[in-house]
């Protein structure tokens, strides 16, 4: 479903999604150092990420950590989305192109040896610095909106299986809560990066490399 967005205050939005070496400034001036849930490594610990990759690995908390140290916050869904496409009615941050090796770094990094040549198509299996395709940009210049790391935004996802019960009852062993992730990353299919796509909510304490931020700010 589609329906019509209005804002009523600007914002500011980062250029790029957030870089490992700003993670890395935030994590030595702070200590910050979260425990991991069994089975998780975060890619944003210290020597595993290059300076200038995002800081994939991160999970919503982490990423609401980094903003609120920084005076800064998640962008919503709705201003994520207007820095993508503006109101243009375009699929990708560039237009209507399909994604090529000139556009995002996109494309299976997983499986066969003919998938992960599809994958390097962009001269990347995985991560990619920041800003890498200049001809990726979005109507206002934002980079990386399309593939790299899938994003985190400020809003929850809202399943109607977690909707409380109409007679008031209690509800029984709720979901844990999910947030939104915008852009697709590196591993999906360049078909899977739209700029209105709207996947299912991720739990908020999930860490994957694929999974970064960029920040914002309400113009005051």
């Amino acid at each position: 479903k589609t329906f019509p967005v209005r804002f009523t205050e600007g914002y500011f939005i980062g250029k790029y999604e957030l870089s490992s070496a700003q993670w890395t400034r935030f994590r030595d001036e702070t200590g910050y150092d979260p425990p991991l849930e069994k089975n998780q490594q975060a890619l944003t610990e210290p020597g595993k990420l290059k300076p200038d990759e995002p800081a994939g690995g991160v999970c919503w908390t982490d990423a609401v950590a980094y903003c609120e140290w920084a005076g800064l916050r998640l962008p919503s869904e709705a201003e994520w989305e207007y820095a993508a496409r503006g109101n243009l009615p375009i699929r990708f941050p560039w237009g209507n192109e399909s994604p090529s090796a000139s556009h995002a770094n996109v494309g299976p990094a997983y499986g066969s040896d003919e998938k992960k040549a599809l994958g390097k198509r962009d001269g990347y299996l995985v991560l990619s610095p920041v800003g890498n395709y200049p001809l990726g940009a979005s109507p206002f210049g934002c980079l990386d909106m399309a593939g790299n790391c899938a994003e985190w935004v400020a809003d929850h996802y809202v399943s109607p299986d977690s909707a409380p019960p109409p007679d008031g009852s209690a509800v029984t062993d709720p979901a844990r809560p999910l947030r939104r992730l915008r852009g697709g990353s590196y591993y999906l299919s360049g078909n899977k990066t739209f700029a209105t796509l709207r996947p299912k909510g991720v739990y908020a304490g999930r860490r994957r490399p694929g999974i970064a931020f960029r920040v914002a700010i309400s113009a005051r």
